[in-house]
């Protein structure tokens, strides 16, 4: 029993160390696991403080202020705009990793999300990345809301970058929607004497300048003015930004010398003020030198070039852009001698920086090219036309406008050489497709862009006209597309979408209301997307066969349901067969054209041209008023003074209408 009871002993003191040991062994184990985790956690502490600091810096590439404050340019100055902003493609690419990291190893609550997603947006816009941008700036907003944290300055900055990236994509329902509650939410929050409702003042003109709704525009810029100045802050960037946009209202409404007056004061402003914001100095000369450019100034304009070209960091893409507007602004000024160096200089600064599938790259070739084509020089145009095109079709893809534009280049130069057969079946493709623009991109458009979009396609259809009068001889047929594509344009202005928004607004319907208003958003979007270049759209994960297919499938529910719409926006083009059969056996239609003549470049001469259809020709027979400028001088004039003094006028039938009679 004594045995026993010791070997019960010995186990049980065997036992109690084995549980010390094993305690002892844990705590140091626990110890150990504690301090692995300790590090793990502050190595991740690290890493997230260093990812955070990252993106902070990534954001410091770009000016604050250019984030909150829209900034009008000029039209085509193409030094500061466009997809991608010079070098920042590789910062967007950085961007996504550090988001990638914050988002993989780090749990992160709403109010981080919230942050996180609003910095990553508004860097995303500034980088041209605007579909990125949305749907970094949409979840932000969804998780200050989510967390109900919509009182927060950052909540509002989310809601008013959305109304700016809505109006920077043309997407103007939208963006009315969110820069007025963003608006109305700093006003409501932050008094109206705030800064943060200068800029969204500032913002709200910039979109009403785009629908073409000046007055409003100019109302809301002097609002903005107004409440920078009682905050005395008339020394600062958005003074000048709103003051620059305010120029470029002016201009638009052809007030020159006031938009000269006020630019001015922008640049001295900007010029006082650190080196930083050397970037929207730029911007502002740029839009001086091109506003000069249109008020025929060009020794001031070239002036202005030479002056960016002294500030340009040499051999990058600004520098190469200010070079390819320098020396279109020298063929104005029939400077042609320093065209061909400026243009060379420019291809080679894009090839070095930016590679030779730019679209950049091949803008600048293109115009190398048809400068060529100009001087008639022809061999050593043809190469770089058709390597354009290449480019543009492998970057751009083949239903984009510049890849048109290329297409049709290469129809002139055809035309020019002579070789009729090819320029025909080129110039057919690009006149088929600047229809099917006009289709796509006119819909949604307000008056004022739709008026701004065909100053830039009305003179493709000049060119056209004229090569027809000089393809008729080869291909009869030819003055039958003539016809069609002037009737299929003819009052294209004065189709005006308002009738079409009234009409389905006065419905009744909320169904087909909402359906009109998501169908104008998407194809918005679908418009500017088409603007992209295949990377563009692969770097975002846009996928543009889907979205048109969801605005065919929007447009043929909204059709059911609206016969105006379907009239208005289906109508296709008018056959001459369908015309010709309307017509009765004495009857004729005569469609006359003013033509602008055309050489290697327009001219300063017209001639008008009478396109006639009678039921009996199988095409129209043409008419041709060779001495335009003598019809709308000499005969005009000696027509008026007949009709004023009421004498025997016996001029201005043969003048005007004898052609025709036969």
């Amino acid at each position: 029993m004594k045995i026993l009871s010791l070997a019960l002993l010995i186990f049980i003191s065997i036992a109690s160390q084995a549980q010390i040991l094993n305690k002892i062994k844990n705590k140091v184990k626990g110890k150990a696991e504690s301090e692995v985790r300790d590090a793990k956690y502050e190595a991740k502490a690290k890493a997230r403080a260093a990812a955070h600091n990252e993106m902070d810096e990534v954001k410091a590439d770009f000016d604050s202020t250019d984030i909150d404050y829209a900034i009008l340019l000029s039209d085509n100055s193409g030094l500061f705009g466009g997809q991608g902003k010079g070098g920042f493609g590789s910062k967007f690419l950085r961007l996504g990793g550090i988001a990638n990291s914050l988002y993989k190893d780090f749990d992160l609550d709403d109010e981080e999300n919230a942050t996180l997603n609003l910095q990553m947006g508004q860097s995303s816009y500034a980088m041209g990345k605007y579909v990125f941008a949305e749907k970094r700036l949409k979840s932000a907003q969804g998780f200050f809301e989510k967390s109900y944290r919509t009182s927060e300055l950052n909540y509002m900055k989310t809601i008013a970058s959305r109304g700016l990236l809505y109006t920077t994509t043309g997407r103007f329902a939208l963006a009315d929607e969110y820069t007025a509650k963003a608006l109305q939410l700093r006003e409501e929050k932050l008094g109206n004497t705030n800064m943060a409702v200068a800029a969204s003042l500032n913002n709200y003109a910039v979109l009403h300048y785009n629908l073409g709704k000046y007055n409003e525009s100019e109302k809301e810029f002097n609002d903005a003015i107004a409440v920078i100045k009682t905050n005395k802050l008339q020394e600062a960037m958005p003074y000048a930004i709103v003051l620059n946009n305010q120029a470029m209202l002016y201009q638009s409404m052809g007030n020159y010398e006031a938009a000269v007056k006020v630019l001015l004061q922008a640049m001295t402003l900007s010029a006082k003020l650190e080196s930083a914001k050397a970037r929207n100095q730029l911007k502002f000369l740029s839009n001086l030198a091109l506003l000069y450019q249109q008020m025929g100034k060009y020794a001031e304009a070239e002036k202005i070039y030479l002056e960016l070209d002294k500030k340009l960091d040499k051999g990058k893409p600004e520098q190469a852009n200010m070079l390819n507007n320098y020396a279109i602004l020298s063929l104005l000024m029939k400077k042609e001698d320093k065209v061909e160096s400026m243009l060379k200089q420019s291809a080679g600064i894009y090839k070095s920086s930016m590679g030779e599938s730019s679209p950049a790259y091949a803008k600048v070739i293109s115009d190398l090219g048809n400068f060529y084509r100009h001087k008639a020089r022809y061999a050593e145009a043809e190469p770089l036309l058709q390597q354009a095109l290449q480019i543009r079709e492998d970057v751009l893809g083949t239903n984009h406008p510049m890849y048109v534009q290329s297409q049709e280049d290469m129809a002139i130069l055809h035309w020019k050489q002579k070789d009729i057969t090819k320029s025909i079946s080129l110039y057919k493709t690009v006149m088929e497709r600047t229809l099917d623009f006009i289709n796509s991109y006119f819909a949604p458009m307000s008056e004022a862009e739709k008026t701004r979009y065909w100053d830039m396609l009305a003179p493709r259809f000049q060119r056209f006209y004229n090569f027809a009068l000089d393809a008729a001889s080869s291909d009869k047929g030819i003055l039958k597309d003539m016809f069609e594509y002037r009737t299929a344009t003819k009052g294209i202005l004065l189709s005006s979408t308002r009738k079409i928004s009234e009409s389905i607004s006065n419905s009744g319907s909320q169904q087909l209301i909402d359906d009109y208003t998501n169908w104008i958003d998407h194809k918005e979007q679908l418009t500017k997307l088409y603007a992209y270049s295949k990377q563009d759209l692969k770097e975002q994960a846009v996928n543009i066969d889907s979205l048109e297919a969801n605005v065919n499938s929007m447009e043929k529910k909204i059709s059911k349901n609206s016969k105006e719409f379907a009239d208005f926006y289906f109508a296709g083009k008018i056959k001459f067969n369908a015309i010709q059969n309307q017509l009765k056996g004495d009857e004729a239609l005569v469609e006359i054209i003013r033509l602008q003549q055309f050489e290697q470049g327009f001219t300063d001469d017209c001639r008008y041209i009478g396109l006639v259809a009678t039921k009996d020709k199988s095409q129209p027979e043409i008419v041709v008023l060779d001495k335009g400028n003598d019809l709308e001088v000499k005969h005009a004039r000696t027509y008026r003074v007949m009709m004023k003094s009421k004498g025997n006028d016996v001029q201005s039938y043969t003048n005007f209408w004898e052609p025709f009679e036969k």
